[in-house]
């Protein structure tokens, strides 16, 4: 099984941060830009305390196209921790992934600055078994690229307030 780890130091107050990332969750399409479209998870039951229970993620402005489904499985406002169900849909046959768990732990590090932990464990299909420790290195590289543009997102409106 993969496991991924990846962080990042976010200069924004953790209590902002827990609102862009898991109040704002269906939102990731204002933020990330491989997210043509992205909207809450429909007929889909909250978690307590959760402001929704998840989100579509739409990768193509075809209907069709790749989509991915991420329902919200623990949702802990207090210890600010969030864990996703990704399951991947639309895609080509020759693809290596079929979903993913994750989770987001946020850190407060200092009153202004909070550390975004993301951890993963992509469920492969039998070629990315095969290829694994490339697309190991695929997947850190995307996620850090999500991390950072969360990053920038998060710090980006707290500037503006």
């Amino acid at each position: 099984m993969m496991n991924i780890g990846i962080s990042v130091e976010i200069n924004t107050p953790i209590k902002q941060v827990w609102h862009d990332m898991a109040i704002d969750f269906p939102n990731i399409a204002n933020w990330y830009s491989p997210v043509v479209k992205s909207y809450e998870l429909p007929d889909t039951p909250r978690l307590s305390g959760a402001s929704c229970s998840g989100r579509i993620c739409e990768f193509t402005e075809d209907k069709m196209g790749l989509q991915a489904a991420e329902r919200i499985t623990h949702y802990d406002e207090i210890n600010k921790r969030l864990e996703v169900k990704v399951d991947i849909f639309n895609t080509k046959k020759a693809t290596m992934i079929r979903g993913n768990h994750a989770s987001f732990q946020l850190s407060e590090i200092s009153p202004a600055r909070t550390l975004l932990t993301f951890r993963a464990k992509p469920d492969l299909k039998f070629l990315g078994r095969v290829l694994s420790p490339l697309l190991q290195m695929t997947l850190c590289s995307q996620f850090m690229d999500m991390l950072n543009a969360f990053k920038q997102h998060s710090e980006s409106l707290r500037n503006r307030n």
